[in-house]
């Protein structure tokens, strides 16, 4: 029973920390502007912010490409590209959060400028649980988006020959107009 309690309480203080997120871009000299994202953003869409700042490409150019750049990752990668996905998975392995938090927890971060990321630490007024899950996680996430950025923006999708499965999920989704 006490498990059951505990588990309500940090669900709860997740909760109360997924209210806010702001991120502040700072541009040349003094300027800077924060920007307030919609409350229905998560971690997955700042993800894909970050990609943005980091790479100037479009995130969802890296949706199902390769074996790895998606959900369910398997096989071998098929290129740099790939392989940061694949790091990436592992990274978010490594975090030692509930795995309901990969996807939903907000974390706090800064675009300096196009190509520049960092990492900060938010004032969630929650668990330290919680407020070093966000900051791991923020940090996998940037390292991805550094790792995406050493190369150029995807003009295709490249297939994951090495999983059937994978690759006719991703010829399919292509031949279906999705991404």
């Amino acid at each position: 029973m006490l498990d059951k309690l505990c588990l309500w309480w940090i669900f709860m203080e997740i909760i109360s920390a997924l209210n806010t997120t702001e991120i502040s871009l700072e541009g040349v000299g003094n300027e800077s502007r924060s920007l307030r994202l919609p409350e229905e953003t998560r971690s997955v869409f700042q993800l894909g912010h970050m990609i943005r700042c980091q790479t100037q490409c479009e995130p969802l150019a890296y949706r199902r490409y390769g074996c790895f750049c998606g959900f369910k990752g398997a096989g071998q990668p098929v290129d740099a590209i790939d392989k940061c996905c694949l790091d990436h998975d592992w990274c978010y392995a490594r975090l030692r959060c509930p795995p309901f938090m990969l996807y939903a927890l907000r974390y706090a971060w800064i675009c300096k400028k196009p190509g520049s990321v960092q990492c900060t630490t938010g004032n969630y007024n929650v668990s330290p649980v919680v407020n070093q899950c966000a900051l791991r996680l923020c940090e996998c996430d940037r390292q991805f988006a550094k790792c995406i950025g050493r190369y150029s923006c995807p003009q295709r999708k490249a297939v994951c020959w090495s999983n059937p499965l994978i690759a006719i999920s991703n010829i399919l989704a292509s031949l279906g107009g999705g991404s």
